[in-house]
């Protein structure tokens, strides 16, 4: 099938860096599938899922590119297992005839991380690995301004859509 990027988000909130990773994907993809993560690999601590797909949702939804797919709850609802990357690229390849690249930020695309990551070496060799560089916005200082109300910078680094729901549905204070 064609050139498709997957992109697994926490979105813990979605932001401009995000979205730019997206964006930089598309200039070798021709659509990226943006799956928010449902249970976390590595135990990470987040809002609710719901919560989080709206944001993620009006992150993109201005690009036609883009698809929002509930791959990562979809695939623990029916195996009641963890969805890992690999896992996942595997999913869609056998349910879908798709095959994806993996999008994924260089952060975690440092040796020391990259490897922890369940069959690396197998989403490197079986399906090929988008790299985005950081953009410099990072959910952590998100939620900080958020803590201290601080809008002017949320706004900044989340879309205005995003800044607005989480304020008016008090998330991360």
């Amino acid at each position: 099938m064609r050139n498709i990027g997957l992109f697994g988000l926490t979105g813990n909130p979605p932001h401009i860096g995000h979205l730019r990773a997206v964006e930089d994907a598309l200039l070798s993809c021709e659509r990226v599938f943006v799956t928010p993560v449902f249970i976390h690999p590595f135990n990470k601590e987040f809002i609710e899922y719901e919560q989080r797909l709206k944001m993620i949702t009006m992150l993109f939804q201005h690009l036609k590119s883009v698809d929002i797919i509930e791959l990562d709850k979809k695939f623990y609802m029916e195996k009641q297992q963890i969805p890992y990357s690999y896992d996942l690229l595997t999913y869609i390849k056998q349910e879908k005839s798709i095959d994806a690249k993996l999008i994924i930020g260089e952060d975690n695309y440092k040796k020391e991380i990259w490897e922890k990551f369940y069959s690396y070496d197998k989403i490197d060799n079986e399906f090929g690995v988008i790299v985005i560089k950081d953009s410099g916005e990072h959910s952590t200082q998100i939620r900080d301004f958020c803590k201290n109300k601080d809008w002017i910078n949320v706004e900044k680094c989340c879309s205005p859509l995003v800044t607005a729901h989480i304020r008016d549905n008090l998330l991360y204070i």
